[in-house]
């Protein structure tokens, strides 16, 4: 897909596009990502991008592939921008990327008030085709994609995502019961998903680091002990998080609890 990419912006950059413009770029479009988001980053108008590709509408679908008149390369998506936890125990520890840095939509009405908090679940996404190699703030709007428009659900299943850049992404609200345990599974419980697959391998250092804060920091804001820590696994038959990241937090919550007693 890379060498594929490359080739399409140097033919973009050698030859006229489709509108009879001279010079430009060739950009395949990522999954989750909107008009709105290759306006942004290439400095084109809404109305610039479609006379250009002599679209219908501002409807674009991954793998779409777009020639952005005059455009020599796209800048950074200034929404991946993280911003730091403001509580004083998190701030040294990990970064928050809030809802609006990522391009959350507002939640959908079809949910429930989270109350109060007294669970907490660990998750992994496992790995998703075709979407994994892009960056970790494609991976989390594709899945909010998948989740709101494919699952119905009021916004994406998880409260916080841990990239593999090592930074937590904001899911959905605190303010609201998750998807991610399934059914009564859900009430008053925080879900955390590590972004990958961990059957076999644990998450790399970085998201390891931030799960160790993470998990420390919620329990004692919300004054959760080892015996509300689950994995999803706890709840259903299913190998989530993964049998090494399973593994682990095991001893974590083993750990802690003797450290407690």
């Amino acid at each position: 897909a890379f060498l594929l990419g490359c080739g399409a912006v140097l033919l973009g950059a050698c030859s006229r596009g489709p509108s009879g413009h001279a010079r430009g770029i060739y950009h395949r479009v990522a999954p989750g990502e909107t008009l709105s988001d290759i306006s942004r980053r290439s400095g084109l108008s809404l109305r610039e991008i479609i006379s250009a590709n002599r679209l219908r509408d501002t409807r674009v679908q991954p793998g779409q592939t777009l020639f952005l008149p005059g455009v020599h390369s796209l800048g950074p998506d200034p929404l991946a921008r993280p911003v730091a936890v403001t509580t004083a125990v998190a701030a040294t520890a990990y970064q928050l990327v809030n809802r609006q840095s990522w391009g959350a939509l507002p939640p959908k009405g079809n949910h429930d008030p989270m109350g109060t908090i007294n669970r907490l679940t660990i998750h992994h996404t496992d790995e998703i085709a075709g979407i994994m190699q892009g960056s970790d703030t494609e991976v989390v709007r594709f899945i909010a994609h998948l989740h709101r428009d494919r699952a119905g659900w009021a916004d994406i299943g998880y409260h916080y995502l841990i990239g593999r850049d090592g930074r937590v992404y904001e899911g959905r609200p605190l303010t609201i019961q998750g998807a991610h345990a399934g059914g009564d599974n859900n009430r008053h419980n925080i879900g955390i998903a590590v972004i990958g697959a961990f059957g076999h391998r644990l998450p790399n250092p970085r998201q390891m680091n931030t799960l160790s804060a993470l998990i420390p920091d919620l329990s004692a804001r919300y004054q959760l002990g080892s015996r509300q820590l689950f994995a999803h696994r706890d709840f259903t038959n299913t190998e989530c998080p993964g049998d090494a990241l399973y593994g682990w937090f095991q001893r974590h919550r083993q750990t802690d609890l003797v450290a407690r007693s």
